[in-house]
């Protein structure tokens, strides 16, 4: 067990301390977290959904997609953590925002009403021009709010600028900044991670633990060195984007190590009381190896390639796309290769 933990915290602390993929646009921390996102498909396609679902066509040989389900039942669930996560975290902000800009949609349109009324209804005693120059700055004015641009109170200029880095008057329709949505982002594709990967480790140390072969034990411990340290480096590189405290960060990175362990010393808690050609046992292990390769398959899919393939900049630079394809075929190729003693 002692070996896992080392393996483990291997590849998940140097991203954090060393502080080089701290960069969303290094093409160094890009490469890597391609690498990563291919390792975490082969984990989830090569090492546990074939196992899922040839354990779960025993238990039901009648039904030929109950493999699938658990599969999916781990993808939904995860994408609804995603969600709700997402939306603990910026809905509400953005709600209230929306509610701002309608409400000032509708001072606007009710300003463009009233310049209406004085252009068609001039006040007695007022020339013509006169009214037409009123209804033109009430039309100025009605348009301005509805792009967002108020005239700033007294001093408010230079505490936004100040502030801010932008001009008082530059077009804004209230929504958050591209760097907190992005801040925002990368928040909740760590706290997905750190899920699917902490789910995975325990249910793999469980069937560690249960192995009553000792050669196969040795074998699979080293194999689990190796696994662990890509998978921790998978996680590490996704931490180190994000802005959360230094201790925070060393505090996942310390319950993703332990968590293989732990399920170790389950699996050898348990190893006496089971039998392992028991239908419910085969059972929970196919319906818990699909969940976490399903959340597993989120996290590389979306969280991981998605984020990177889809930045416009590698349109016109095919040398760094080329780069993060052969990363990825590379992580996928790494599991294929752990998958042959694993």
């Amino acid at each position: 067990m002692a070996v896992i933990l080392v393996g483990g915290l291997a590849g998940v602390l140097p991203p954090l301390l060393g502080k080089w993929l701290a960069s969303p646009d290094s093409v160094t921390g890009r490469a890597v977290r391609a690498f990563s996102g291919g390792a975490i498909l082969g984990v989830a396609l090569i090492h546990i959904i074939p196992e899922g679902m040839e354990l779960m066509s025993d238990v039901a040989a009648s039904y030929h997609g109950a493999g699938g389900l658990p599969v999916a039942a781990g993808l939904l669930l995860l994408l609804f953590i995603d969600y709700l996560a997402t939306y603990l975290l910026a809905g509400r902000q953005l709600l209230k925002q929306q509610q701002q800009q309608q409400r000032q949609k509708q001072a606007a349109a009710n300003g463009q009403q009233t310049s209406n009324l004085h252009a068609c209804c001039p006040v007695s005693g007022t020339s013509s021009s006169a009214a037409a120059a009123a209804a033109a700055a009430a039309g100025s004015k009605g348009a301005d709010l509805e792009q967002g641009a108020a005239a700033p109170l007294p001093g408010e200029a230079a505490i936004g600028t100040a502030a801010t880095g932008m001009s008082p008057f530059a077009h804004s329709h209230h929504h958050l900044p591209a760097c907190a949505i992005t801040t925002i982002k990368h928040l909740v594709t760590c706290y997905s991670m750190e899920a699917g990967c902490v789910f995975h480790s325990v249910i793999i140390g469980i069937s560690i633990g249960v192995t009553t072969n000792a050669p196969l034990l040795v074998t699979l411990a080293a194999v689990m060195v190796f696994h662990q340290a890509l998978e921790g480096l998978a996680l590490g590189s996704v931490l180190a984007l994000t802005q959360l405290s230094m201790l925070k960060k060393l505090s996942m990175a310390a319950v993703f190590a332990l968590c293989m362990p732990f399920g170790v010393a389950v699996g050898l808690a348990i190893a006496g009381g089971h039998d392992a050609d028991s239908l419910p046992w085969l059972a929970a292990q196919g319906v818990l190896n699909g969940v976490s390769g399903g959340m597993l398959l989120y996290v590389s899919m979306y969280s991981l390639l998605a984020e990177e393939f889809s930045k416009t900049d590698l349109i016109y630079r095919p040398g760094v796309a080329a780069l993060l394809a052969a990363a990825v075929v590379a992580g996928v190729g790494s599991m294929a290769v752990i998958g042959i003693w694993g």
